[in-house]
């Protein structure tokens, strides 16, 4: 445990994909599907981004891995460990003139210009080049993704670590950027970080929520991203865990309140719309991602997007896009409210997966059950298809993948197998895991074989005699000593169970050690660093230590903590005492015990890392 609580936070992962593995830190780029890559990445092809974060590592991967930046027709990608740069001019004079040329994109200037170098790199890769000139850009794009984790990280902890000092004794000070909500921000090196802290209470103090804002903020501009709209601008950005804090990290870019053409900054009460070239954009953004043009704002405009998603036309010359976090329509505020847990403002962070809105027969709009459309005639419209989504996300989609996933986990390897990346590619959200845990709960009572090992001959009367001139069948011979379908369908729903079991504890241990990490920095208020590596030490311990202790922390704290997160989630064994609910992380099946036997806790402990 000592080993793995790495306190300082430096991932020890290959940089692309770079998924982090360190104890308090966990930032994560990938490169664009084109991108020649050494190492393997598990990608999932609905959605995706060339610069891709999520809060955890791959064993507890909660992203959509890597996918494309580039247009379709993109050539095959070749090999960087093959490549060779373009022949050089041979003559002095030609090398000074193609440094003269280009000496604007290699000064300190424009190193420090995160969003000048972004744009400029896209810009190559989008054009018809020869592979060699490919292979430079490709290599250019991953050695900017370097410099701005490193500066993202670097200055992220600092912003963290000094969050509760006061603002005198700060070596980073906040600024003012506008927006109403997302936390605190600052400015430094070129870089824009907000601290997803909920300091005004606007999520009812639920940094949690914020947190959730965040993660969402880098799925909307994925979405806009795989879109590949020309001339559609985007920011680079990346998503830093740290010491249970997340802190997004997004290019600065030559925008101002002056340069807003689409979207409000008021939260409504003026919304601009007065780029049609951008309208024209937004509009192919829409069709590819089936989110629905709607009305919003005091005064109804029409909008493209998210009524808060802003577009910018910059001080550059470019279109730009801000704002992403509502790009999804969120889930329907009946669904908690069926289970009760019914949380205001729910609506503004428990979003549907862009995968299942893609599925869904008709457009959806990401304003339904906001404040922006509550003037719009369509309003009841835009609630009732989120309403129908859900009831398809919880009527079909649900279920059809728990009847997958028992097939599925009987032909993978269940230590490596990704449970996260493939409830995304359903379009399912990992906090519905309680539903799908419930649904083969279902699907296993539906297949018990009670019902077949009492049925009678219906030719027989109740006293068991056969009508007068019918002469009983002969008895079939017994059965061999293969397994019935039945029972081998027991086994792979037994082995489905326990592994969305280990993965839901994963999130639940996760979530209340990185609280406790909060909660120490707001008693402490000083940036330390050993206080924060003891507690994770303890309560790792304390979580997987053979103790009676810990057992009763399962039963009486995480057991609780586990229904209060997964929605659906009763354990009649635990809530009973037949079971405990540390011992059900190992109840795998008879053919897969032995090479299981102890591992549940052990794949626990991995996806925490």
């Amino acid at each position: 445990v000592e080993a793995e609580a790495d306190g300082d936070g430096v991932p020890r992962a290959p940089l692309f994909p770079l998924r982090s593995s360190g104890g308090c830190a966990a930032s994560h780029l990938h490169p664009p599907h084109h991108i020649p890559a050494s190492s393997p990445s598990s990608s999932s092809p609905s959605t995706s981004s060339p610069f891709t974060a999520s809060p955890s590592s791959p064993s507890f991967s909660a992203s959509s891995s890597t996918s494309s930046s580039a247009p379709a027709s993109s050539p095959t990608r070749p090999s960087i460990t093959s490549a060779r740069t373009p022949d050089r001019p041979s003559s002095r004079s030609s090398s000074r003139t193609r440094a003269s040329k280009h000496s604007s994109f290699t000064g300190a200037n424009y190193l420090a210009d995160w969003n000048l170098r972004f744009q400029n790199i896209l810009a190559r890769l989008r054009q018809n080049r020869s592979p060699a000139e490919e292979i430079a850009s490709n290599t250019d794009l991953i050695h900017m993704a370097q410099d701005f984790h490193y500066s993202a990280r670097s200055y992220g902890k600092i912003i963290v670590a000094e969050s509760f000092l006061p603002l005198s004794q700060k070596t980073i000070q906040p600024c003012d950027v506008g927006g109403m909500a997302g936390g605190a921000k600052y400015v430094v090196h070129n870089i824009l970080f907000k601290l997803a802290l909920d300091e005004n209470g606007f999520f009812d103090f639920e940094d949690d929520a914020v947190a959730k804002v965040a993660g969402h903020e880098l799925m909307g501009l994925q979405c806009y991203f795989n879109c590949d709209v020309a001339d559609l601008c985007l920011p680079f950005m990346t998503v830093l865990d740290y010491r249970g804090f997340r802190l997004i990290a997004m290019a600065k870019l030559p925008v101002s309140g002056e340069t807003l053409v689409m979207g409000s900054c008021n939260a409504g009460r003026t919304v601009h719309n007065s780029h049609p070239n951008l309208r024209a954009r937004m509009s192919r953004a829409l069709s590819i991602l089936n989110l629905e043009p709607h009305e919003a704002g005091v005064q109804n405009n029409m909008v493209y997007a998210a009524a808060d998603v802003e577009g910018h036309l910059g001080l550059d010359g470019r279109t730009y896009l801000l704002d992403f976090s509502r790009t999804m329509p969120p889930v329907s505020p009946s669904l908690r409210k069926q289970f009760g847990m019914r949380k205001e403002k729910a609506h503004l962070y428990e979003l549907l997966r862009p995968e299942l809105v893609k599925q869904f027969p008709v457009p959806l709009c990401s304003d339904a059950y906001s404040m922006f459309v509550s003037r719009s005639r369509h309003a009841k419209h835009h609630k009732n298809k989120v309403n129908e989504a859900t009831a398809f996300l919880l009527g079909t989609v649900i279920p059809r993948f728990a009847h997958d996933l028992v097939a599925l986990v009987a032909h993978e390897e269940l230590q490596t197998f990704r449970l996260t990346e493939a409830l995304h590619q359903r379009g399912i959200n990992v906090r519905y895991l309680g539903l799908v845990y419930a649904e083969i709960t279902r699907q296993r009572s539906a297949h018990s074989p009670r019902s077949s090992e009492f049925e009678h001959d219906s030719r027989e009367g109740r006293d068991g005699a056969l009508p007068a001139g019918q002469e009983r069948p002969p008895r079939s011979p017994p059965p061999t000593p293969e397994l019935s379908p039945s029972t081998v369908y027991e086994d792979q729903a037994r082995d489905a169970q326990t592994l969305v079991l280990v993965e839901m504890m994963a999130r639940v241990v996760k979530n209340n050690l990185r609280r406790a990490w909060r909660e120490k920095m707001k008693s402490l208020r000083v940036p330390l660093e050993e206080p924060y590596r003891r507690l994770a030490v303890a309560y790792l311990n304390r979580v997987f230590a053979e103790t009676e202790r810990s057992s009763e922390y399962w039963q009486q704290h995480l057991y609780l903590d586990l229904c209060d997160m997964f929605m659906g989630m009763r354990l009649r064994e635990v809530e009973t005492d037949k079971q405990s609910l540390k011992h059900m992380l190992d109840s795998w099946s008879n053919g897969r015990r032995r090479e299981m036997d102890g591992l549940g806790r052990v794949l626990l402990f991995r996806r925490l890392q």
